[in-house]
């Protein structure tokens, strides 16, 4: 008997790959409403910050933060603990950016005072922009002083007393 020609067996056919998933589409942005704990929401805090910046005022520790940086800025978008401030100063992103303590004095700032944990980044926007998005409210304005009184008339001089002691300088009797 003659030996069995071996049997070439075809390679079973690969499975069909499973179909690619389409790509998810980016999540919708959040309604606008309460953000951090304690409801703050953009609005309020926008509404709140010359309110902050006073608080900023009572520490004279704070007097540099506040008028070399958080004066210039106001709040722009607030997502989670995000709040994103705009300026029109490079200087001040410079300063937030490149100097770790002046933003997290900062940041321990706003977290005092609203009472929440918020972490900032700042954008700085073109002044054209700046003029037509809607001025930070004007700060509340100082009481009346009343007009300084007048300065009471000198009294007239005496010019004949003067004049009696120059003539009689040096005599002990009249000018003493």
């Amino acid at each position: 008997p003659q030996p069995a020609a071996p049997v070439l067996r075809e390679p079973a056919p690969t499975p069909p790959a499973p179909p690619v998933a389409a790509p998810t589409p980016p999540p919708a942005p959040l309604a606008p409403g309460p953000a951090v704990e304690g409801g703050w929401t953009l609005a309020r805090m926008q509404k709140a910050w010359p309110a902050f910046l006073e608080w900023m005022k009572q520490s004279p520790k704070l007097e540099n933060l506040r008028t070399r940086v958080a004066e210039k800025c106001r709040p722009a978008n607030l997502s989670g603990h995000n709040l994103t401030l705009i300026t029109t100063s490079g200087f001040v992103r410079d300063m937030v950016k490149d100097r770790p303590q002046v933003k997290g004095t900062l940041e321990q700032c706003l977290q005092h005072y609203f009472k929440t944990s918020l972490f900032v980044a700042l954008e700085v926007q073109e002044e054209a922009a700046a003029a037509a998005a809607p001025p930070p409210p004007p700060p509340a304005p100082e009481p009346a002083l009343p007009p300084a009184p007048e300065a009471p008339p000198e009294p007239p001089k005496d010019f004949v007393g003067e004049r009696m002691k120059q003539v009689f300088a040096g005599s002990e009797e009249i000018t003493g």
